[in-house]
């Protein structure tokens, strides 16, 4: 297998554009995944200091 490498600095500004060309040319998902029906599972809620509720969603399939 073979797997891409990709190196610069964004101190410099340096290989910054190919990097992230790279990610989205890598994991943008595909038009057939966006048509999928969606679902999901809550596993955690919490709640803010201001009494808000605070939902963790696991999606399994769609997009939100």
């Amino acid at each position: 297998s073979l797997f891409p490498v990709y190196h610069g600095s964004a101190k410099n500004g340096l290989g910054i554009q190919r990097l992230m060309d790279a990610v989205i040319g890598l994991f943008q998902p595909t038009k057939e995944q966006g048509r999928t029906a969606l679902c999901g599972s809550v596993f955690k809620v919490e709640y803010t200091d201001c009494g808000q509720r605070l939902v963790y969603l696991r999606l399994y399939s769609g997009t939100l």
